[in-house]
């Protein structure tokens, strides 16, 4: 798949609102609108500048189709309940500043890490049964029916998809700056 070229100021803007993101997240549970919001929309801006002037992609397409596949990744999950609004939003965010290819492997690396993460932690609590218990109730009675579950009865807490979503975009940057595309040759 190929990758838009990330500019420096696309890099630094990505960096820092996964910092932000991350910290909310983990302080108080939540990302805020005034972040994701203007992600989206600075995201359709920037990349409608002319690729001459080194800020952005050049096409404001490419922050249209951006944020529109951050938005369709996560729709299903958060219809199901399964994330919350600001990871959908935030993740659209990402594909606006970044692109379609940018917000696909960002939730493709931050799937990855934020399952090793939440196995670590449920091995440090002793939770580690009951959450596959968990999984196979979930899968059972959400995934199989398409219907949302009221999870909050079975949860014996929750890590934040921020810290794997801001992890997946440094894979992915970190790939870009390295190998030139998001995905390892």
């Amino acid at each position: 798949m190929q990758s838009v070229e990330l500019t420096p100021a696309v890099t630094v803007l990505l960096v820092i609102t996964a910092v932000i993101a991350t910290a909310t997240d983990l302080r108080v549970n939540k990302i805020f609108n005034l972040l994701t919001f203007p992600m989206i929309v600075g995201g359709v801006l920037l990349n409608s500048w002319p690729a001459q002037a080194a800020v952005g992609a050049g096409d404001w397409k490419v922050g249209v189709f951006g944020a529109l596949v951050g938005l369709g990744i996560l729709f299903l999950p958060f219809a199901l309940h399964l994330v919350k609004a600001g990871d959908v939003k935030y993740l659209a965010g990402v594909g606006a500043l970044g692109g379609p290819a940018v917000a696909l492997f960002t939730f493709l690396y931050g799937s990855i890490v934020h399952g090793l993460v939440c196995l670590l932690v449920l091995a440090r609590r002793g939770e580690t049964s009951a959450a596959f218990e968990n999984i196979g109730y979930y899968f059972r009675n959400s995934v199989l029916a398409l219907r949302p579950v009221n999870f909050t009865e079975r949860s014996q807490g929750q890590v934040p998809f921020a810290l794997g979503l801001a992890l997946g975009l440094a894979t992915t940057l970190g790939l870009v700056y390295t190998t030139g595309t998001v995905f390892p040759a």
